[in-house]
């Protein structure tokens, strides 16, 4: 999981590719990721700075 990390990292930072990542590890996402859109139900219920993603509104919308 690093490795992946890793490369999505590098592609966005050193090349400027905008990376989609789909994922429900928090760690990886937080890691990984700058921004943040979370989906449910086909509607955008919280989106910005991955800062922005507090454990409130995970588990309000994509805890089982």
């Amino acid at each position: 999981m690093q490795q992946i990390e890793g490369t999505i990292v590098t592609l966005n930072e050193k090349k400027g590719i905008m990376v989609i990542v789909v994922e429900q590890n928090l760690t990886f996402v937080r890691n990984a990721c700058h921004s943040f859109s979370m989906l449910d139900s086909g509607r955008v219920v919280g989106d910005g700075d991955i800062s922005q993603l507090s454990d409130e509104l995970v588990r309000k919308h994509i805890t089982i």
